[in-house]
């Protein structure tokens, strides 16, 4: 069913490292403790990093066998997916008050696709997007949705639980009025509500506060229709804040028309494609 993917990652121009991880399976093998059927299984995933990449990387190493070994997946994967990013925020916040000389502060968005048999799983757990192009072009579907704390849900959810959405005011010499920065929570002076990992905004004995950052994610599902579904675009906010959704696919589909007699097989278009759009973003 899948038959072809691309993948690029780059820390963009204001920095020299990288902090954002990606993960792609193709074919997640049945573990060797489970019984009975084993469907076919595919994931994919954008771990955007920030404050150290300690958390990207121990979800890119852990997370997707941490969801395929819980006791709802096959059976139930949306449930598998919920549980299984609870249990991996909970392993890493242990793991990061293990580091020395101090605790790893750093945290991460996942956005996740797991594919079982024709089963399309996307669970989302912060800013990063995934989009879908359906009917060659005509149409634009939203897989997920961004956790940020100006989205009225989200501030809701952060207020309730006693965190603060606030705006810092940013004043440049050649302006008589301020501007504002990005909404962020506070405990965690985040741009983004919800995360994994950040312990400092989590653990009240650091100066957190329970559910105000949460790693709970938003799960969709459908299933594939290789007639109408194109492809998914799996990208973080680096992509979308230069690019909004609907001109990343008309950077894709362009690419494609302009390259599809060139490339000599879907595998390079998909590489192709990647890149150009992650060259239209850095512009």
């Amino acid at each position: 069913m899948i038959q072809a993917f691309g993948a690029n990652t780059h820390q963009g121009i204001y920095r020299n490292y990288n902090e954002d991880r990606v993960s792609v399976i193709m074919n997640i093998p049945k573990p060797k403790t489970r019984l009975g059927k084993w469907p076919s299984c595919s994931f994919f995933a954008i771990y955007d990093g920030h404050g150290g990449a300690g958390c990207a990387d121990f979800l890119k190493d852990k997370l997707h066998t941490i969801i395929i070994t819980q006791d709802s997946f096959p059976s139930d994967p949306g449930l598998a997916l919920t549980n299984g990013c609870r249990e991996a925020e909970s392993q890493f916040l242990l793991l990061a008050e293990q580091q020395k000389p101090n605790y790893d502060r750093s945290g991460s968005c996942a956005i996740v696709v797991l594919i079982v048999d024709k089963e399309c799983f996307v669970a989302n757990v912060g800013d990063s997007r995934a989009v879908m192009s359906a009917g060659r072009g005509e149409s634009m579907m939203l897989l997920s949705r961004d956790h940020r704390p100006n989205d009225d849900r989200e501030r809701s959810r952060i207020r309730k639980n006693g965190g603060i959405v606030y705006q810092k005011p940013r004043i440049r010499q050649d302006q008589t009025r301020p501007e504002f920065g990005p909404h962020r929570v506070n405990p965690g002076h985040l741009s983004v509500s919800r995360t994994f990992g950040d312990i400092a905004a989590k653990l009240s004995k650091y100066g957190g506060r329970a559910g105000v950052i949460v790693a709970q994610p938003e799960v969709s599902v459908f299933t594939i229709d290789p007639e109408l579904h194109d492809f998914i675009v799996l990208g973080c906010d680096g992509i979308f804040d230069k690019i909004d959704s609907e001109n990343v696919l008309d950077i894709l589909w362009n690419t494609i028309k302009k390259n599809k007699d060139r490339t000599g097989s879907i595998h390079r278009l998909s590489a192709v494609m990647t890149d150009e759009l992650m060259r239209e973003a850095a512009l």
